[in-house]
Protein backbone atom coordinates (compact mmCIF):
# COMPACT_ATOMS: atom_id res chain seq x y z
CA UNK A 1 0.00 0.00 0.00
CA UNK A 2 1.26 3.44 -0.96
CA UNK A 3 -0.42 6.47 0.64
CA UNK A 4 0.72 9.66 -1.09
CA UNK A 5 -0.28 12.91 0.59
CA UNK A 6 1.66 16.13 1.09
CA UNK A 7 0.90 17.66 4.50
CA UNK A 8 2.40 21.02 3.45
CA UNK A 9 0.32 21.41 0.29
CA UNK A 10 -2.52 23.88 0.69
CA UNK A 11 -2.98 25.45 -2.76
CA UNK A 12 -2.27 24.62 -6.42
CA UNK A 13 1.07 25.74 -7.75
CA UNK A 14 2.13 26.58 -11.28
CA UNK A 15 5.50 25.70 -12.75
CA UNK A 16 6.90 28.55 -14.85
CA UNK A 17 10.21 26.94 -15.85
CA UNK A 18 10.55 25.68 -19.45
CA UNK A 19 9.44 22.06 -19.80
CA UNK A 20 11.79 19.61 -21.60
CA UNK A 21 10.23 17.92 -24.63
CA UNK A 22 12.22 14.72 -24.47
CA UNK A 23 11.54 12.03 -21.91
CA UNK A 24 13.83 11.43 -18.98
CA UNK A 25 14.72 7.86 -18.05
CA UNK A 26 15.07 8.64 -14.34
CA UNK A 27 11.92 7.30 -12.70
CA UNK A 28 10.60 7.98 -9.23
CA UNK A 29 11.64 5.51 -6.50
CA UNK A 30 7.97 4.66 -5.85
CA UNK A 31 7.27 3.74 -9.48
CA UNK A 32 10.49 1.77 -9.92
CA UNK A 33 10.15 0.00 -6.57
CA UNK A 34 6.65 -1.19 -7.41
CA UNK A 35 7.71 -2.53 -10.81
CA UNK A 36 10.80 -4.27 -9.50
CA UNK A 37 8.88 -5.85 -6.61
CA UNK A 38 6.39 -7.23 -9.12
CA UNK A 39 9.11 -8.50 -11.42
CA UNK A 40 8.49 -5.90 -14.14
CA UNK A 41 11.19 -3.69 -15.57
CA UNK A 42 11.26 0.08 -15.19
CA UNK A 43 13.88 0.56 -17.90
CA UNK A 44 13.40 -2.30 -20.34
CA UNK A 45 15.95 -4.76 -18.93
CA UNK A 46 14.92 -8.22 -17.75
CA UNK A 47 14.40 -8.28 -13.95
CA UNK A 48 16.02 -10.85 -11.73
CA UNK A 49 13.28 -13.37 -10.73
CA UNK A 50 14.92 -13.74 -7.33
CA UNK A 51 14.27 -10.03 -6.65
CA UNK A 52 10.60 -10.22 -7.60
CA UNK A 53 8.71 -11.57 -4.57
CA UNK A 54 5.40 -10.16 -5.85
CA UNK A 55 5.64 -11.44 -9.42
CA UNK A 56 2.23 -12.18 -10.87
CA UNK A 57 0.31 -10.50 -8.04
CA UNK A 58 -2.77 -8.40 -8.73
CA UNK A 59 -2.39 -4.64 -8.20
CA UNK A 60 -5.20 -2.18 -7.42
CA UNK A 61 -4.51 1.55 -7.04
CA UNK A 62 -7.31 3.60 -5.44
CA UNK A 63 -6.75 7.36 -5.52
CA UNK A 64 -8.78 9.59 -3.18
CA UNK A 65 -8.73 13.00 -4.85
CA UNK A 66 -8.62 16.25 -2.84
CA UNK A 67 -8.54 14.43 0.51
CA UNK A 68 -7.99 16.72 3.50
CA UNK A 69 -4.96 15.33 5.31
CA UNK A 70 -5.88 17.16 8.53
CA UNK A 71 -9.12 15.15 8.73
CA UNK A 72 -7.47 11.72 8.54
CA UNK A 73 -7.25 9.81 11.80
CA UNK A 74 -3.97 8.19 10.83
CA UNK A 75 -2.46 11.67 10.49
CA UNK A 76 -3.47 12.75 13.97
CA UNK A 77 -7.09 13.91 13.60
CA UNK A 78 -8.90 13.38 16.92
CA UNK A 79 -11.93 11.66 15.36
CA UNK A 80 -11.94 8.11 13.98
CA UNK A 81 -12.68 9.21 10.42
CA UNK A 82 -10.55 6.67 8.56
CA UNK A 83 -10.35 3.30 10.35
CA UNK A 84 -9.55 1.33 7.17
CA UNK A 85 -6.90 3.80 5.98
CA UNK A 86 -5.40 3.86 9.46
CA UNK A 87 -4.98 0.09 9.35
CA UNK A 88 -3.61 0.24 5.80
CA UNK A 89 -1.14 3.00 6.69
CA UNK A 90 0.37 0.79 9.36
CA UNK A 91 1.31 -1.75 6.68
CA UNK A 92 2.74 0.61 4.06
CA UNK A 93 4.99 3.54 3.32
CA UNK A 94 4.23 7.25 3.55
CA UNK A 95 5.18 9.04 0.35
CA UNK A 96 4.76 12.59 -0.91
CA UNK A 97 2.81 13.48 -4.03
CA UNK A 98 4.80 15.29 -6.72
CA UNK A 99 2.27 18.15 -6.85
CA UNK A 100 -0.69 19.32 -4.73
CA UNK A 101 -3.14 19.33 -7.63
CA UNK A 102 -4.68 16.50 -9.61
CA UNK A 103 -3.42 16.83 -13.18
CA UNK A 104 0.28 17.15 -12.42
CA UNK A 105 0.24 14.68 -9.54
CA UNK A 106 -1.50 11.88 -11.46
CA UNK A 107 0.72 12.46 -14.51
CA UNK A 108 3.71 11.89 -12.20
CA UNK A 109 2.09 8.77 -10.76
CA UNK A 110 1.46 7.33 -14.22
CA UNK A 111 4.77 8.29 -15.85
CA UNK A 112 7.14 8.07 -12.89
CA UNK A 113 8.46 11.52 -13.81
CA UNK A 114 8.71 14.73 -11.81
CA UNK A 115 6.36 17.52 -12.87
CA UNK A 116 9.07 19.60 -14.55
CA UNK A 117 9.88 16.61 -16.78
CA UNK A 118 6.42 15.46 -17.87
CA UNK A 119 5.19 19.07 -18.16
CA UNK A 120 1.48 18.38 -17.55
CA UNK A 121 0.49 21.37 -15.41
CA UNK A 122 -2.71 22.79 -16.90
CA UNK A 123 -6.20 21.52 -17.72
CA UNK A 124 -6.44 20.15 -21.25
CA UNK A 125 -2.78 19.20 -21.62
CA UNK A 126 -2.05 15.71 -22.94
CA UNK A 127 0.63 13.42 -21.51
CA UNK A 128 3.43 13.11 -24.06
CA UNK A 129 3.31 9.91 -26.13
CA UNK A 130 7.10 9.71 -25.64
CA UNK A 131 6.65 8.93 -21.95
CA UNK A 132 6.03 5.28 -21.03
CA UNK A 133 3.00 4.84 -18.80
CA UNK A 134 2.76 2.57 -15.78
CA UNK A 135 -0.20 0.70 -17.28
CA UNK A 136 1.82 0.02 -20.45
CA UNK A 137 4.45 -1.74 -18.33
CA UNK A 138 1.81 -3.93 -16.74
CA UNK A 139 0.18 -4.63 -20.10
CA UNK A 140 3.51 -5.62 -21.66
CA UNK A 141 4.05 -8.04 -18.77
CA UNK A 142 0.78 -9.83 -19.52
CA UNK A 143 -1.50 -8.07 -17.04
CA UNK A 144 -5.13 -7.26 -17.75
CA UNK A 145 -5.53 -3.53 -17.14
CA UNK A 146 -8.54 -1.35 -16.33
CA UNK A 147 -9.04 2.27 -15.24
CA UNK A 148 -12.16 3.89 -13.78
CA UNK A 149 -12.07 7.67 -13.28
CA UNK A 150 -14.70 10.05 -11.96
CA UNK A 151 -12.42 13.04 -12.53
CA UNK A 152 -12.86 15.12 -15.69
CA UNK A 153 -9.11 15.71 -16.04
CA UNK A 154 -8.04 12.06 -15.76
CA UNK A 155 -9.52 10.72 -18.97
CA UNK A 156 -8.40 8.80 -22.04
CA UNK A 157 -8.36 11.89 -24.29
CA UNK A 158 -5.62 13.44 -22.16
CA UNK A 159 -3.30 10.46 -22.60
CA UNK A 160 -4.14 8.64 -19.38
CA UNK A 161 -5.73 5.72 -21.24
CA UNK A 162 -2.50 4.39 -22.72
CA UNK A 163 -1.86 0.85 -21.53
CA UNK A 164 -5.38 0.21 -20.26
CA UNK A 165 -7.46 -2.50 -21.92
CA UNK A 166 -10.53 -0.76 -20.53
CA UNK A 167 -10.77 2.91 -19.52
CA UNK A 168 -14.13 4.20 -18.31
CA UNK A 169 -15.02 7.74 -17.28
CA UNK A 170 -17.85 8.65 -14.91
CA UNK A 171 -19.65 11.76 -13.76
CA UNK A 172 -18.95 12.50 -10.09
CA UNK A 173 -21.87 12.17 -7.69
CA UNK A 174 -22.52 15.81 -6.77
CA UNK A 175 -25.69 15.08 -4.77
CA UNK A 176 -23.84 13.46 -1.87
CA UNK A 177 -20.54 14.77 -0.54
CA UNK A 178 -17.69 12.30 -1.04
CA UNK A 179 -19.96 9.66 -2.60
CA UNK A 180 -18.46 7.35 -5.20
CA UNK A 181 -20.72 7.17 -8.29
CA UNK A 182 -22.76 3.97 -8.23
CA UNK A 183 -22.03 3.20 -11.88
CA UNK A 184 -18.32 3.53 -11.18
CA UNK A 185 -18.53 1.08 -8.29
CA UNK A 186 -20.50 -1.35 -10.45
CA UNK A 187 -17.95 -1.10 -13.28
CA UNK A 188 -15.02 -1.71 -10.92
CA UNK A 189 -16.74 -4.75 -9.41
CA UNK A 190 -17.51 -6.14 -12.86
CA UNK A 191 -13.89 -5.71 -13.97
CA UNK A 192 -12.49 -7.33 -10.82
CA UNK A 193 -14.95 -10.24 -10.97
CA UNK A 194 -14.16 -10.89 -14.62
CA UNK A 195 -10.42 -10.47 -14.15
CA UNK A 196 -10.46 -12.85 -11.20
CA UNK A 197 -11.73 -15.66 -13.42
CA UNK A 198 -8.83 -15.40 -15.86
CA UNK A 199 -5.32 -16.79 -15.74
CA UNK A 200 -3.56 -13.42 -16.09
CA UNK A 201 -2.97 -11.06 -13.15
CA UNK A 202 -4.63 -7.65 -13.30
CA UNK A 203 -3.83 -3.99 -12.66
CA UNK A 204 -6.74 -1.68 -11.82
CA UNK A 205 -6.71 2.08 -11.26
CA UNK A 206 -9.70 3.66 -9.53
CA UNK A 207 -9.85 7.47 -9.29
Amino acid sequence: PFLGLDPDARAPIRYKAPMPRRASHVHSPLWASLLLALGLSACGAEPDPASAPLAGKNVVVVLLDATAIDHLAWHGYDKATTPFLSELAGQGWAVTAQAPYTIASVASLMTGEAVDLHGVTEAGQVVSAELPMLAERFQAAGYRTGAFSANAHIQRRFGFGRGFDAFEGFRPDLTHAHAVPRDQRDAVRAFLNQAATGDAPFFAYVH
